[in-house]
């Protein structure tokens, strides 16, 4: 056994590493939260108390017994290995928090003097309080995609059943936001304002993303090199696997992260209590800085996300897809919600368009050009929506409603529902 001494700050693959009054701050927010998830006595003993020569009482950090003397055995790693067992309740027990550990302790232990509290009371507030001034200080937030997706730290949901589009979309979006030289999505009127890199967790039909991954590039006429894939399980209701997650984008760069889908990503039973979880792993992610989008799918009721409205609650922005899995079929996207901006009420609409060689293909623009003769469904699809909005426009009941437009319609819900939908558009 021997005391942690100022030379040893960063003896422990800690080389690379700065610690600033702000950086020991935030690693206090992830040490307060272990202490309350186990029994705050026996963590301290066994972590600061090494063989149990030493005790650390009163506050963990040392403000209650700032001159408490410190010990730890010489070799870090193979005592914090031995414990492993031990601390097998810990859900922060992980690779990226072992290092994120030492380092906090290097760190406070180093900075600390016989005065220890003076130490403590210069680091940065757990919680901020902003006053006035501060208010009109803050950064504007700007749309990562003007009038369709938030800035950067908000969480976006996109809602649809399965087979309408949502990975497509999706995909579209973060190939947009990687690609710098993609200025606008849809139309000129929704400008990219952020790029850089994404993180997609393709945890539903991976095998299918490099066909849509070739499919988008063809039509875009870019490579998607700065979009990095998951493939593999994560629960996000764990805290371990959400602070992984973390981690592992702030490594990269990411300025997006994808979790597709809610369902295999750990939304569970989808009640309060599992989809309560999982917020709590997506705000971990928003917390950070990074945009998150989650497609979901829609229950019995398509008009919202299925399970508990804990999820559509939380989101800052939520879409809602609509229409048909056909490839004819066309696809309505309308914000549900946007927190911070103007919606989009009257809808998107999309046709999807094969790429030729690909199996696959992407959703374009239903008035676009490129839902050429090439795709004769497709066509298909756009002149029987017109015909059906033509067939409400001359309905001589006025107002209307859905439930009269389908009726006289007399066709599948969802192509009802795009026709409504369509008319409302053109119609404001």
């Amino acid at each position: 056994m021997r005391k942690v001494s100022a030379e040893d700050e960063f003896e422990f693959d800690n080389s690379d590493d700065t610690v600033t009054p702000e950086s020991a701050a935030a690693d206090l927010d992830l040490w307060r939260a272990e202490m309350v998830a186990a029994d705050l006595e026996r963590e301290k003993a066994e972590f600061l108390g090494g063989e149990g020569e030493v005790r650390q009482s009163g506050d963990a950090f040392g403000v209650e017994d700032a001159e408490a003397e410190v010990s730890l055995p010489a070799d870090f790693d193979s005592w914090n290995a031995d414990q492993r067992e031990s601390w097998a309740f810990d859900p922060y027990l992980h690779r990226h928090e072992l290092k994120e550990r030492k380092r906090l302790f290097f760190a406070w232990e180093s900075t600390k003097t016989a005065k220890g509290p003076a130490v403590v009371t210069n680091l940065v507030p757990r919680f901020r309080v902003l006053d006035r001034d501060d208010l009109d200080n803050l950064p504007v937030a700007v749309e990562m995609i003007g009038g369709v997706l938030p800035a950067q730290g908000a969480l976006t949901v996109i809602a649809g059943s399965f087979g309408f589009g949502k990975s497509l979309i999706t995909l579209d979006w973060s190939g947009t936001i990687s690609t710098p030289a993609l200025t606008s999505w849809y139309s000129p009127d929704h400008p990219v304002n952020s790029h850089g890199l994404v993180l997609y967790i393709a945890r539903e039909g991976f095998y299918g993303i490099p066909k849509r991954v070739r499919a988008w590039e063809i039509e875009h006429g870019h490579r998607l090199d700065d979009v990095k894939w998951m493939p593999d399980p994560i629960d996000l209701k764990k805290p371990a696997d959400a602070a992984d997650l973390k981690f592992i984008a702030g490594d990269l760069g990411a300025v997006l992260i994808v979790t597709d889908s809610v369902r295999a990503t750990g939304a569970g039973a989808e009640d309060t209590a599992d989809m309560g979880a999982y917020v709590k792993g997506l705000e971990t992610l928003t917390g950070a800085g990074f945009a998150v989008i989650s497609p979901h799918n829609t229950g019995w009721d398509t008009s919202r996300p299925r399970g508990s409205t804990v999820l559509p609650d939380a989101a800052d922005t939520l879409f809602i897809l609509e229409g048909g899995r056909n490839p004819g079929d066309i696809r309505m996207l309308r914000h549900q919600k946007h927190r911070d901006g103007e919606p989009i009420t009257k809808g998107l609409s999309f046709g999807f368009k094969e790429i030729p060689g690909t199996e696959s293909g992407v959703l374009v623009p239903a008035t676009a050009t490129a839902l050429t003769s090439s795709t004769p469904a497709s066509n298909s699809a756009a002149m029987r929506l017109a015909k059906n909005v033509a067939r409400i426009d001359a309905m001589k009941k006025k107002p209307l409603n859905y439930r009269d437009v389908k009726d006289a319609l007399k066709c599948r819900d969802d192509t009802a529902r795009t026709a409504w939908n369509e008319w409302k558009r053109l119609n404001p």
